[in-house]
Formats: C-alpha cells, structure tokens, sequence
C-alpha cells in the first residue's frame, strides 16, 4: 500500500461527488462535505512527501472548500460543477500524484545507490591514503636510519 494511501480515500470522494449530482437529503452533503475534505487530506499528504506543491495547493484549496466547519454556501446550481470538477480532479490528480511519486521514489533509489558506491570508493581511497602515509612513514624512518648509518661512517 506503500505510495498508494492516497487512492483509495480520493476515489471513494469522487464517486461521493457525483453521487452529489443527485438529489439526496442535506445530511449526505454534510456526509460529502466530511468525506471530500478527509479525503484532500490523504492527498494533500502524500503530495507533501513527493514534493508537489502544486498538488498540495489545488487540494488544500479543495479542503477549505468542503470542510465542515466552516461552510461555504453556495447555491445547489453552483455546487454541481464544482462537485463534478472536483470528482474529476480526485481521479486524475491521484493517478498523477501516484506515478510522480513513483518517479520520484526510483530517482531517489538511484540516487542512493550512487551514494553508496561513491561511499565506498572514498572509503578505498581514504584506505589508500592510509596505506600511502605508512609506506610513507617506514620510507622516511628508512632513510633516517641511512642517514644516521652513514654518519655513523
């Protein structure tokens, strides 16, 4: 379910939105008004670890727009569009927030696989390095031990 926790709530509020097409009582708007604004959460919080703040923006705006709390009102002839947009937008924007992600998550896999190579190349080098100083070191005590051997002539 790991990238997906978004989908499901996103397809479940647009089928609630165009059901809100329909003639139902007020208390399946409440219902609706409940679910959509759940549901832009899950999105607006998988946008966030993917980076997109376009997403985070356009469901946030739609968030504020549903939410029970503090309730916009608008006309039923004004909700229909903007139901049928906003079921539009849960289907379409899941899907591209989904492959994004995806997109997102084989790059940064990419990413630190590189980081471990490149990780263990400077740990060779940083043992090379080592292995340099030491060789270093017994040629310089080498030649300390030639220079007091000579003068010792």
């Amino acid at each position: 379910m790991k990238g997906r926790s978004h989908l499901i709530p996103s397809l479940f509020a647009a089928i609630c939105l165009l059901a809100a097409l329909l003639d139902w009582p007020y208390g399946y708007y409440v219902f609706l008004r409940i679910v959509v604004c759940i549901a832009a959460l899950f999105v607006i919080a998988t946008a966030y670890e993917s980076r997109q703040t376009w997403a985070i923006w356009l469901w946030g705006t739609i968030a504020v727009l549903f939410n029970p709390i503090i309730k916009i009102p608008l006309s039923r002839e004004t909700w229909q569009p903007i139901d049928l947009v906003c079921a539009v937008l849960f289907v379409i924007g899941a899907i591209i927030i989904k492959r994004t992600k995806q997109i997102i998550e084989s790059k940064n896999d990419d990413f630190y696989e590189r980081l471990k190579k490149y990780q263990e190349r400077e740990k060779y080098l940083d043992n090379l390095e080592k292995q340099c100083d030491q060789l270093d070191a017994e040629f310089d005590e080498i030649e300390r031990r030639a220079k007091m051997h000579e003068k010792q002539k």
